[in-house]
């Protein structure tokens, strides 16, 4: 078409028209990205800020990384895994109550954030509230059950509950979950030790050795368990392993001086305690051990005078250690009276009041015995217990025997016996006594 034929009013109309309805659209359209933009920008500002945060937490800045997080709170207050890193932040703040609200605030944002309740548990457990934690501890496991670490610490809070095997069951969960989690394996050693399954604590402990033989720790361990099951040789090369990884243990040398002791080995023992004491002239355990070797080559004098030192640094241990040395030398009632006022003064020690009772139920010497008191706090121990400790049941059971109530003693000791199953040896012999009609009797055992 010719220049001149274009047609004037139809391009004024379209100027006229369209030109409006051009800025009218373009107007909308930039609203819209405002809009847009207000809505996407803080959220990345509360990503910058969180990841700056982060940051700072890793470096140890715990002050500038709270100041981060509280923007990013700030920017984005829906975003849960916000209140989650600020809730850290305050844990490692040591503000367990700010770091609490935040937690929860998590699950209210994100009601299937199982490290936030697991979180709560945690704080529950340090307040010592472990039936809370036991609930956090539980939840946290219904929504990741495969986390070992959970596991591991709901076993933490059953302990102090009285639930020693609901614990076991826990952090045997745990090891299967994460064979290398050491820290399961020593709770588990020490409620197999507990109960008397020393051979399955010594199995864990074999573990743990494997996993970082340079643990002085664990063989020192390892070495209490040997001496549990009276292998002496295999104790010693263990507390000896122990002693050459850590010389200045005043302990392991004390250790080892228990069971060079009991192999008779006088002049060994006698120099172990000898050293455990120059390392540490207040170990109370070591005082112990040499006045029971004083005691065994009947020195009772020296026994007596290591018992009276022991009473000046630690009374209630010293009238511990006292009583046992009156017994061993037949002074039984002084020595029990030692031996109760130590239980009174450490009434929730269940293997003092487990002592007592062991003692007055199977001492050979009649003038040691007295069923009343055997029956009185070998119940008390049970009853602490909750009645689900194997080696406590068979004190029980021995102060039944002692009384003449041989039926109820024969049908605790079948139940130590089934509860023990493969390591029951030594529990078995005893049940044997008491089907023949017999009690338990020994000579005064070893300190």
């Amino acid at each position: 078409m010719p220049f001149a034929a274009i047609d004037l009013p139809l391009i004024k109309l379209i100027v006229k028209v369209g030109v409006p309805l051009m800025l009218v659209l373009f107007g909308v359209c930039y609203g819209l990205f405002q809009w847009m933009y207000s809505q996407v920008s803080p959220q990345r500002g509360a990503l910058v800020a969180s990841a700056r945060a982060k940051s700072l937490r890793s470096q140890g800045d715990l002050t500038a990384a709270l100041r981060e997080i509280n923007k990013a709170v700030e920017l984005d207050p829906q975003n849960p895994e916000h209140y989650y890193d600020r809730g850290m932040v305050h844990r490692e703040r040591e503000d367990d109550t700010s770091a609490w609200a935040d937690f929860t605030q998590t699950i209210q944002l994100n009601p299937t954030d199982g490290v936030a309740h697991f979180m709560r548990g945690i704080i529950s457990h340090k307040r010592e509230q472990f039936r809370e934690a036991v609930t956090h501890f539980t939840e946290a496991i219904r929504l990741l059950p495969d986390n070992a670490n959970f596991y591991f610490c709901r076993g933490l809070s059953w302990k102090p509950l009285g639930e020693p095997e609901l614990a076991l069951q826990d952090f045997t969960q745990a090891i299967e979950l994460d064979p290398k989690l050491v820290s399961a394996r020593k709770n588990r050693s020490q409620i197999y030790s507990a109960r008397g399954d020393f051979r399955e604590a010594l199995t864990d402990h074999n573990q743990i050795i494997d996993a970082n033989p340079k643990d002085s720790s664990a063989r020192n361990r390892r070495g209490i368990l040997w001496y549990q099951l009276r292998n002496y040789s295999r104790a010693i090369e263990d507390y000896t392993a122990a002693i050459q990884q850590e010389p200045e243990s005043s302990t392991y040398y004390s250790n080892r001086g228990y069971s060079r002791r009991d192999t008779g080995d006088i002049e060994g023992s006698l120099a172990d305690f000898q050293e455990s004491l120059r390392l540490d002239p207040r170990n109370t355990h070591a005082l112990s051990g040499r006045a029971g070797l004083w005691v065994k080559i009947g020195r009772g004098r020296e026994a007596l005078a290591d018992a009276e030192q022991t009473c000046q640094i630690d009374l209630p241990e010293g009238q511990a250690i006292r009583g046992l040395v009156r017994i061993s030398l037949g002074q039984f009632d002084a020595g029990f009276r030692d031996l109760k006022e130590y239980q009174r003064r450490n009434p929730n020690d269940a293997s003092a009041a487990n002592r007592i009772a062991w003692m007055r139920a199977s001492l050979a010497d009649p003038g040691a015995r007295n069923s009343e008191e055997a029956l009185h706090y070998a119940r008390m121990v049970c009853e602490m217990t909750n009645w689900k400790i194997p080696s406590w049941l068979d004190t029980m059971a021995a102060a039944l025997a002692d009384a003449g109530r041989m039926d109820e003693a024969v049908k605790l000791q079948r139940q130590v016996v089934e509860m023990l199953g493969d390591n029951s040896s030594e529990y078995q012999q005893r049940l044997d006594l008491y089907l023949s009609g017999r009690p338990h009797r020994k000579e005064y055992a070893q300190l």
